[in-house]
C-alpha cells in the first residue's frame, strides 16, 4: 500500500462544514475564477507538506502527518460539538459561563496558529524549485535499478556505487537547502511548539449568521497581532490578540486574548446579512490565494 503524500494545509474535517448542495465552489483569487469540486480531497492540499527529513536525510511522509491528525484532526467535530452544545444551552436559559468551554477554546486557538503556520509554509516559491524536485529520488533510483537489466557497459558493482553517491548526494543537498532558509516546509512547524503561543485568559465572540453562509479561506485563520512582544527560543514574538476562525458555513467564532480585553467576557451574536457580507470580505482579503465560497458566488 502506498504512502499518501497528498497532505493538507485545512483538514478535511474542516473543509466538509463547507460543502453546499453540489459539493464545493473554490475561488481561486490570482486567476479570479471558480472551480467547482465534488470532494474535499484535493482542496488546501500540496505534496508533501508535512514530510519531514531523519537524522540520516530519509524522508517521512507519515510522522507529522499522523501527530497533526492525532492532535487536532480527530478532535476537531468533539471541540466543535461542544461549543454547539454550550451556544444552544446558553441561549436557551440566558447564561454565559465559559468555564465548560475553555479547553476548546484553547483547542481552536491552537488550530487556529497551526493552519496559520502550514499555509505559510506551503505557499514558499523556493520550496518548489529546490527542496520538490529532490523528493523524487526514490523514482530516480528505480530508473537507475533499470538499468540492472540493460545492456549498460556499466558493471553492477558499478551501477550500485553509482547509486549510492547519488543517495549520499542528494542526501546531503537537501540537507543543506533545509538550513538554507528558515522558510522551508522542512522541518514543519512541530505541533508541540504551538502552545507556547497560547495566553491563559481566552474569552469569545460566538458570531452566528442565518445568511448567507461564511467562506473558508485558505490560510484558516485571521491572526491580529500585538506590537508587544515575549521571548520564544532567543526571538521577540509578537503576542497575538485575536485569532477568528469560521468553524462552520454558520459559524465564525474570535477568540480573544483576556489581557487585551480584561472588561469583556464571552458572548453570543446572530447576525444580519450586511455583517456577514463584511466578515466574508475581510476573509477573501486574508485568503492567500484560495477561498471556498457559496454556490452563488460570482466574482
Amino acid at each position: 500500500m502506498s504512502t499518501p503524500r497528498k497532505h493538507h494545509y485545512v483538514p478535511q474535517v474542516h473543509i466538509k462544514k463547507f460543502e453546499h448542495q453540489n459539493g464545493y465552489s473554490l475561488f481561486i483569487k490570482e486567476e479570479n475564477k471558480i472551480i467547482s469540486k465534488k470532494l474535499s480531497d484535493d482542496i488546501f492540499a500540496v505534496k508533501d507538506l508535512n514530510s519531514s527529513l531523519d537524522e540520516d536525510g530519509n524522508i517521512d511522509h507519515t510522522s507529522v502527518e499522523q501527530t497533526l491528525s492525532e492532535r487536532w484532526e480527530s478532535k476537531f467535530n468533539t471541540h466543535l460539538n461542544i461549543l454547539i452544545s454550550w451556544i444552544t444551552e446558553s441561549i436557551k436559559h440566558k447564561e454565559y459561563s465559559d468555564n465548560p468551554i475553555k479547553d476548546s477554546l484553547k483547542f481552536f486557538f491552537e488550530y487556529g496558529l497551526m493552519g496559520h503556520f502550514r499555509v505559510i509554509r506551503q505557499n514558499r516559491k523556493f520550496n518548489e524549485s529546490i527542496i520538490e524536485p529532490l523528493l523524487d529520488f526514490e523514482e530516480l533510483f528505480q530508473d537507475i535499478d533499470d538499468l540492472d537489466n540493460s545492456n549498460s557497459e556499466l558493471s553492477k558493482e558499478e551501477l550500485e556505487l553509482g547509486k549510492l553517491e547519488l543517495k549520499n548526494f542528494i542526501t546531503l543537498t537537501t540537507k543543506f537547502a533545509q538550513n538554507l532558509n528558515d522558510n522551508l516546509k522542512y522541518p514543519v512547524p512541530l505541533p508541540t511548539e504551538i502552545p507556547m503561543f497560547v495566553p491563559e485568559g481566552l474569552i469569545c465572540d460566538f458570531i452566528i449568521t442565518i445568511s448567507p453562509p461564511y467562506y473558508l479561506p485558505d490560510c484558516t485563520s485571521i491572526i491580529l497581532r500585538s506590537e508587544e512582544t515575549f521571548e520564544y527560543q532567543n526571538r521577540k514574538m509578537n503576542k497575538i490578540i485575536s485569532i477568528g476562525i469560521p468553524i462552520k458555513d454558520n459559524l465564525y467564532i474570535q477568540i480573544k486574548n483576556k489581557d487585551f480585553f480584561p472588561n469583556e467576557t464571552t458572548e453570543i451574536h446572530i447576525i444580519e446579512e450586511e455583517r456577514t457580507r463584511e466578515i466574508n470580505q475581510h476573509l477573501m482579503k486574508n485568503a492567500l490565494n484560495q477561498i471556498l465560497v457559496s454556490q452563488d458566488f460570482t466574482p
